[in-house]
């Protein structure tokens, strides 16, 4: 995968983070797997609780 590309794959959800965050809610961690540069999957974690 070209740098730029991840560069901006991150920059997406850093800012989607920061926004939710003024918000007062934040997206859930997710896991985008690559093969050879290709997006292959999306794994969402499902929300937690501490307790």
């Amino acid at each position: 995968m070209e740098a730029r590309m991840w560069d901006a794959q991150v920059d997406v959800m850093k800012n989607a983070y920061i926004e939710g965050q003024s918000k007062g809610t934040v997206p859930r961690p997710g896991v985008m797997p690559l093969v050879r540069g290709e997006l292959v999957g999306l794994i969402w974690g499902r929300p937690l609780k501490v307790g």
